[in-house]
């Protein structure tokens, strides 16, 4: 053990070997002959191991960690299969929506290539493609319609937490439309209809739209939540300009301008067309999500959890 020794001169702590024979010891700084006898013991030093070096280990190709849900959150296309049943069903419903939306885009966009046609056709006379665009587009639209319903019927199968009980409702309300419009069309009241029908499919839109922001809320997917917030201003804002421009297109119509009717019903497919689009993005998004963050069957679990030690 060694011993410590302050100098009187310049403050310098020397340590001493304990037991050392001289009286005085010069300090090392100044040269200050130290007294020996005044010194205090002191602990020697602990020794430092160093930690001994461990390979680096590569992650694999994804990390199945556990994600904001409680779940364990890996690559998607590996998550679907292992989903539990209710999950299963709202990411194949979402799924079945997106293909439908794709399907009325489709069509939508032939709308707008035909209105253009009739446009630069103008003044080179009548155009006849109004009823053979109506056989093929109306029959596509109805059954895109039928397929986006059941897509929103799957939805319903998620929790009440996840707006479950959202999703039935838009299913329920674009259903009681659809039976409405059955009923209604033989009596040919179609301005009662059409303003009866559009409230009804407004609502069910509105009420799917908040299901998709529940949902982001539920899962913990702020991206998801965002977006479908988003797209609710956007809709709204895109819907009342899309009412105004049929509007004025209808009274053309009426009045028998057709091509000024056409010129206001373009702009319209256009807005409807790129609302379209982004409900596509805000489908595919929310797809993802479940995939990514829904619960899994305990055996799925326990499998991403072994491949992420």
């Amino acid at each position: 053990m060694t011993v410590a020794a302050e100098c009187g001169y310049c403050g310098q702590v020397v340590a001493i070997p304990e037991g050392a024979s001289e009286s005085f010891v010069a300090c090392p700084t100044c040269g200050w002959m130290i007294d020996t006898s005044a010194t205090i013991p002191t602990v020697p030093p602990v020794p430092v191991v160093e930690p001994a070096e461990t390979p680096l280990a590569f992650p694999p190709a994804y990390a199945p960690v556990l994600s904001d849900s409680g779940e364990p959150d890996g690559a998607p296309n590996d998550r679907v299969s292992g989903l539990e049943l209710s999950w299963w069903n709202v990411h194949d419903g979402l799924s079945l929506a997106r293909g439908s939306n794709g399907l009325a885009s489709l069509f939508m966009a032939g709308l707008v290539i035909l209105d253009v046609y009739v446009v630069l056709s103008a003044g080179r006379g009548p155009v006849p493609v109004g009823l053979p665009a109506a056989i093929v587009v109306v029959p596509g639209l109805i059954f895109a319609v039928i397929g986006h319903t059941w897509g929103q019927f799957l939805c319903a199968s998620a929790p009440a937490s996840h707006g479950g009980l959202l999703a039935a409702g838009a299913a329920a309300l674009c259903a009681l439309a659809a039976v409405l419009i059955g009923c209604l069309a033989p009596s040919g009241e179609w301005v009662g209809i059409a303003i009866v029908s559009g409230i009804l499919l407004l609502l069910s839109w509105a009420t799917w739209l908040m299901f998709l922001y529940q949902l982001g809320v539920g899962l913990r997917d702020r991206d998801l939540s965002s977006m479908a917030g988003s797209y609710m201003l956007w809709y709204l804002v895109g819907f009342v300009v899309t009412i105004l421009l049929t509007a004025a297109a209808w009274r053309e119509l009426a009045a028998g301008n057709q091509t000024e009717s056409l010129l206001w019903r373009l702009p319209a497919n256009i807005i409807s067309l790129s609302l379209a689009g982004g409900y596509q993005l805000l489908l595919g998004l929310a797809a993802n999500v479940v995939a990514r963050r829904a619960p899994l069957t305990p055996r799925a679990r326990q499998r991403f959890e072994q491949r992420g030690r």
